[in-house]
């Protein structure tokens, strides 16, 4: 909708290569993210949540929850180098889609932000720690958009 109201300023540029590596993403990135993050927000919930996300997540991944998680280490060790081609890509701009946000950049942010939201822990250890400074700073010019909203934005942890 907004791309045709607004022509002049597309938020969806037509770019195959982007689309494909929002699609690796989607496969690879965000699925480690999901490993590391799943029993830290499951730990969080009541009873009945813990009861309902088991029994609806459990049958998705043919695997228990704890065994999805799997080493965390290497987990953590195998998310840094599947974001390899993200890191290529912010070498090269500013952000994944060149001078200015776009929505490949929203697509991963929103994927690091639910990590933010039910794992603060693992959001740390993904991104705080992560060893690539580019992609350290990509995220915190994310964060910064809209008058920081994302810096500032409640967390389970939160009160």
């Amino acid at each position: 909708y907004l791309d045709e109201k607004y022509p002049d300023n597309p938020l969806n540029p037509q770019n195959k290569e982007l689309d494909e590596l929002m699609e690796y993403c989607d496969k690879t990135i965000n699925f480690m993210a999901f490993r590391l993050s799943v029993m830290d927000a499951f730990n969080y919930m009541d009873e009945a949540s813990k009861k309902y996300f088991r029994e609806s997540k459990e049958p998705i991944f043919h695997a228990k929850l704890e065994d999805l998680a799997g080493n965390r280490e290497e987990n953590i060790a195998t998310y840094y180098e599947t974001l390899k081609p993200v890191i290529e890509r912010l070498e090269k701009s500013k952000f994944i889609n060149g001078d200015k946000p776009l929505i490949h950049d929203y697509l991963i942010i929103a994927k690091i932000q639910m990590v933010r939201t039910g794992s603060p822990q693992t959001y740390d250890e993904l991104v705080n720690n992560n060893p690539s400074e580019v992609f350290k700073n990509w995220v915190e010019r994310m964060n910064s958009l809209f008058d920081g909203f994302l810096n500032n934005r409640k967390t389970i942890l939160s009160e």
